[in-house]
């Protein structure tokens, strides 16, 4: 009997080791809250956040939002692309950007209306425009940390609200049981990053947050040389030839596309001026998918975006093609990603800045 108990606790060691360290680690902070409170606090005292680690950037907007006295006159939502957009370019305005990466429709519906929930919706939103925002593209359910948020939107559009998402408890129980997760502990760990949390800025060395929600990118990123950017742009067409994805976004879904009109028109109800942003690709990405006849739904999206602003009288600028954007190579920080430099220049073509 002894023996069988004995082989027993050498069966279970294994895994309740791994429950211990899901529990004690929490990689992705699904157990418990994250960095992003601590990261509030320093935006709201204007400090730039870096050593930030695993930060869930809607938690962020959403926490950010709970906070805010007063609605920003200028507010900038879309996806990675667009956080390079400063509140230095919009002079005299108090700013934000509530951008999140990879961002979806629900995402921009969830962000939106949490603003409008709160009363905080600005005098202007720029809308970054990544092109899969009205494709056929499944997006994660990160955004239903807003989803009170985007039930208002979608009650006051006549729209009908999401189906039911996971329960938070059943992600905590799968987390606490999963080889993955403890797998993602471990690289944690053996990457001491785990139990860091957002702190001041210390140097220009480091990625932060900064005060007005855009991003600093790590000077290993900011130093990229060209030619190191355009060898990523090369790597990327390849992959994009070969993915699935391009297939979601090659034509425009209508109930994407109806859903897309619906903010746009519910932000206007509310008097908020709406400005949209194409902001371009790399041109030696945008040469070698014209190239392998993969940019088509680039285009697709771009065109659409644009009847859709001639149609409803709204500001358009930019291009996802560098050509058309007067953007060079030296402006991006990878393939996808534009600098400063290539988002202000946009944004003064279209007289929404000084």
């Amino acid at each position: 009997m002894r023996s069988f108990g004995v082989k027993l606790l050498l069966v279970l060691l294994p895994v309740l080791l791994m429950v211990i360290g899901n529990v004690v680690f929490d990689p992705a902070h699904v157990l418990r809250d994250g960095p992003e409170r601590r990261i509030v606090d320093l935006l709201m005292a204007g400090k730039p956040a870096g050593a930030i680690v695993n930060l869930d950037e809607r938690r962020l907007v959403y926490d950010y939002l709970q906070r805010l006295p007063a609605a920003r006159e200028v507010t900038v939502i879309g996806s990675s692309r667009g956080m390079q957009i400063r509140g230095r370019l919009f002079a005299g305005s108090t700013f934000f950007n509530a951008s999140v990466s990879g961002a979806t429709l629900e995402d921009l519906f969830a962000i939106a209306g949490e603003h409008a929930r709160r009363g905080l919706l600005p005098r202007r939103m720029v809308i970054d425009l990544p092109p899969r925002l009205v494709g056929v593209v499944e997006g994660g359910d990160q955004w239903r940390v807003m989803e009170a948020g985007y039930d208002v939107v979608a009650d006051a559009s006549g729209l009908p609200r999401p189906a039911p998402g996971r329960s938070i408890e059943r992600d905590r129980i799968e987390a606490i049981v999963s080889p993955a997760y403890f797998q993602q502990a471990l690289r944690e760990v053996k990457a001491r990053r785990s139990l860091r949390l957002a702190a001041p800025l210390e140097g220009t060395d480091q990625g932060a947050l900064m005060p007005d929600g855009s991003r600093m990118y790590p000077r290993s990123v900011r130093d990229r040389t060209p030619e190191q950017v355009e060898g990523m742009a090369v790597a990327r067409a390849a992959a994009l030839h070969r993915a699935p994805e391009l297939a979601a976004f090659a034509r425009v879904d209508a109930v994407s596309a109806r859903r897309f009109e619906a903010l746009i028109a519910f932000l206007r109800a509310h008097h908020v001026e709406v400005a949209l942003v194409l902001a371009p690709f790399h041109p030696t990405l945008v040469r070698l998918l014209r190239a392998s006849n993969d940019y088509g739904p680039f285009s697709t999206a771009e065109v659409f975006y644009r009847g859709l602003a001639t149609r409803l009288a709204v500001p358009i600028g930019g291009s996802y093609d560098d050509v058309v954007a007067g953007c060079t190579g030296d402006e991006f920080y990878d393939s996808e990603h534009p600098r400063e430099s290539c988002v202000a220049r946009i944004l003064r073509t279209m007289s929404v800045v000084e």
